[in-house]
């Protein structure tokens, strides 16, 4: 993660049972250490598992329009908002099977168990 060159944006299910948020925390460190001109954003949706891009469609479809939309150029560590506002932490999606909600999420913010710091260490 530390070569990649490009803005990034992670979309993890709070539920995946394989990609937990510890290795997204670990995704989001390594992306720290490159250069500080590139931008890395962490939203997590709660209510889904391993397949956020079929599981929550409309959530994945919005957050990824806002960040392609938003551009490079405009895409400022502080004031880029992904979901609806400054001040809004997180959104609801209504999907057919049930509610989605999106948060995005600081590194500070993921807590990991023991385990799962051990875990992440050896990847």
């Amino acid at each position: 993660m530390t070569q990649v060159k490009c803005d990034v944006l992670l979309i993890f299910g709070k539920n995946d049972p394989w990609c937990t948020p510890a290795f997204a925390k670990r995704m989001y460190q390594s992306l720290q250490q490159r250069n500080q001109n590139n931008i890395h954003r962490y939203i997590e949706l709660d209510n889904v598992g391993h397949c956020p891009n079929h599981e929550a469609p409309q959530a994945v479809g919005f957050i990824a329009s806002r960040w392609t939309s938003s551009g490079a150029k405009t895409r400022d560590k502080e004031h880029l908002s992904l979901l609806n506002g400054d001040d809004i932490d997180a959104i609801t999606f209504h999907e057919p099977w049930g509610d989605v909600i999106a948060r995005e999420i600081n590194e500070n913010e993921i807590n990991l168990s023991l385990m799962e710091k051990i875990i992440t260490s050896l990847v």
